[in-house]
C-alpha cells in the first residue's frame, strides 16, 4: 500500500515560462529536492464477512510515494481476532506467504460474524502491537438480480445491463458497500465504489424502501464495456459500519484525485491503533466484519 509523501527522495519540479507574442515558448527547469526519509508504517486490508469458509488478512508495508520497488510484505507477525464473548480466532501464515494471513473454520465454527457481535482485531508485529474493533450490523436481503439487453442509446454501448432489488432495513440507519464481480472478478474501478446511507446517497428519509436506481443500477454496470451473453454477474450487499463508510468515501475521493483541479493528497484515516498509547508508532489500514448478501445472474437467461 502506497502511502503519499512518505519517504520521497526526489521530486522533479517543472518551472514554466512563457512568452507572449507571436512566437510562444516555454523552458522547464528541473529542481532535485531531497526530501527526509519517512517511517515505514505497518498497513492492514482486513475485510471480512459472514460467509463460509476461509478469512484472510493481508499485512504489508507502506513504501514510498514513487518508490517502484517491490511491495514489502509483513511476514512474522502474530494475527488474531476475539469475539465480545471471549471466542478467539488466530489467523495463521498462508502457505504462499507475502503478507497474507488465514483461519480456516471446523465443524463447530460456523458462526463468524454474528450480527449484533463485536470482532477485536489484534497484530503484533516488530514488537507493536496493533488493534481494532468492528461490530456486525445486519443486512437486508438481496432479492434478485436481473440482466437485460438494450440497444445502444443516450451514451450507452449496447449490451447486457444489470440491476438489483434489495429493500433498505426500516426504523435504523444502514450503511452498505455494494460490490459487483464479472465472472468471478471484482469491479474495483475507484469511480464506481459504491456506499450507501439507507439505499441511497445519505440519510434522505429512503429508509425502509427500495434502494434508488443510481445505488443499484449505475454503479454496478460500465457504459462504455457492457456485459456480453454468457457474463455473469454477482452483487453483493455488505452491511457496514459508519466509519468504514467514512472509510471508502475518503479512499474513492483520494484514489480519483486527479486533473487539473485536485487537492493535495491527504492520508486517510484509520481504525488501526497501537495498543500502547505512549507510542508514537502508528499503521495503516482498515479492519471491518460484514453481514453479506447477495445475488447472481446470467447475462442472456
Amino acid at each position: 500500500m502506497k502511502m503519499p509523501f512518505q519517504n520521497l527522495r526526489t521530486i522533479w519540479v517543472m518551472v514554466g515560462c512563457v512568452l507572449l507574442g507571436p512566437a510562444i515558448t516555454s523552458c522547464e527547469d528541473p529542481i532535485d529536492v531531497d526530501l527526509d526519509e519517512g517511517t515505514v508504517q505497518l498497513a492492514v486490508d482486513a475485510f471480512l464477512t459472514d460467509e463460509s469458509g476461509e478469512k484472510r488478512i493481508v499485512l504489508t508495508e507502506t513504501t514510498p510515494y514513487f518508490d517502484n520497488t517491490t511491495q514489502r510484505f509483513a511476514d512474522g507477525a502474530t494475527v488474531r481476532i476475539t469475539d465480545d464473548l471471549g471466542k478467539v480466532y488466530d489467523f495463521q501464515a498462508a502457505p504462499e506467504g507475502q503478507g497474507n494471513y488465514i483461519w480456516e473454520p471446523d465443524t463447530a465454527d460456523t458462526n463468524f460474524g454474528e450480527v449484533g457481535r463485536t470482532y477485536t482485531l489484534s497484530v503484533t508485529h516488530n514488537g507493536n502491537t496493533f488493534e481494532a474493533s468492528s461490530t456486525v450490523n445486519p443486512v437486508p436481503t438481496l432479492d434478485s438480480v436481473t440482466v437485460e439487453f438494450r440497444e445502444e442509446e443516450f451514451g450507452e454501448e449496447e449490451g447486457y445491463y444489470a440491476t438489483f432489488f434489495a429493500f433498505d432495513l426500516p426504523n435504523r440507519e444502514d450503511y452498505y458497500w455494494i460490490r459487483t464481480y464479472r465472472n468471478g472478478v471484482f469491479f474495483d474501478d475507484p469511480t464506481a465504489i459504491n456506499v450507501s446511507v439507507d439505499g441511497a446517497f445519505g440519510s434522505n428519509g429512503a429508509d425502509g424502501f427500495l434502494f434508488i436506481i443510481p445505488i443499484r443500477e449505475f454503479l454496478i454496470n460500465d457504459d462504455s464495456d457492457p456485459y456480453k451473453l454468457g457474463d455473469e454477474v454477482r452483487v453483493e450487499l455488505w452491511a457496514i459500519t459508519e466509519p468504514t463508510w467514512s472509510f471508502l468515501g475518503e479512499l474513492a475521493s483520494q484514489l480519483t484525485n486527479n486533473g487539473l483541479f485536485a487537492t493535495p493528497a491527504a492520508n486517510i484515516r484509520t481504525n488501526i491503533v497501537n495498543a500502547d498509547p505512549n507510542s508514537d508508532v502508528k499503521a495503516v489500514g482498515w479492519f471491518s466484519v460484514s453481514a453479506v448478501s447477495s445475488g447472481t445472474a446470467i447475462a442472456g437467461q
